[in-house]
């Protein structure tokens, strides 16, 4: 009997092994691939999108686990935010972005406008309400509404509108690795999320390397 028992023991353990060798995460759970990317150039360094919008308190939890990761992030890897727009209130928001982008001051200002979104409720829904919001941090008001109403801005906006239709982007926040993959809507956290974007950058990485044996 006790052959048996240690028979069927190895025996589940032989079948259970190739599970213990799959991939950490599930492809369209964990993250979704994007068509149409063409093959990278082998120094071509991998950009990493983050779409976020300011009024979503999901993006606000985010930031700071986003934050320790860039604090680290590879040498290969290029980042960049990328402002949702979902509705006329979120285009003028992600002027704003890209004004204070313009400016310098977009990382200054981040979590305030976080916070007067989410936690103060503010109503910043037209340019005069947020150059006055703006103007409260010492950002020149003239500066900033040359940058708000400029062409450079304006094609940002544009940009960010054609990234979010080709990605198909639906929710933030989420994470576009190298035009090739973007984040599931099946993780259960965001400390899940950038240990799929490591996985991403990973599988990006190999796309660049050389195939052995190439002469």
């Amino acid at each position: 009997m006790n052959k048996l028992i240690l028979s069927l023991f190895l025996t589940l353990v032989t079948l259970a092994a190739p599970a213990a060798r799959a991939a950490p995460f599930e492809e369209l759970t964990h993250y979704v691939p994007i068509t149409g990317a063409p093959p990278p150039a082998a120094d071509a360094r991998i950009e990493v999108y983050e779409f976020f919008m300011w009024t979503c308190p999901h993006c606000m939890q985010f930031e700071p686990q986003l934050q320790k990761w860039l604090a680290n992030k590879p040498a290969d890897v290029a980042f960049a935010k990328v402002p949702a727009v979902f509705n006329a209130n979120a285009a003028l928001l992600a002027r704003a972005y890209y004004a204070l982008e313009a400016l310098g001051e977009e990382q200054r200002l981040n979590d305030a406008f976080f916070n007067a979104m989410i936690n103060e409720r503010r109503r910043l829904d037209t340019e005069q309400a947020i150059t006055g919001f703006v103007k409260q941090f010492g950002v020149d008001e003239a500066k900033f509404r040359d940058a708000f109403n400029s062409f450079a801005v304006a094609a940002k906006l544009r940009r960010a509108e054609q990234l979010a239709e080709r990605f198909r982007i639906n929710a933030v926040p989420k994470l576009v690795v190298d035009d090739r993959y973007k984040t599931g809507d099946g993780l259960g956290s965001y400390q899940q999320m950038l240990e799929v974007t490591d996985f991403l950058v990973a599988e990006a990485r190999k796309l660049r390397q050389p195939e052995t044996g190439a002469k």
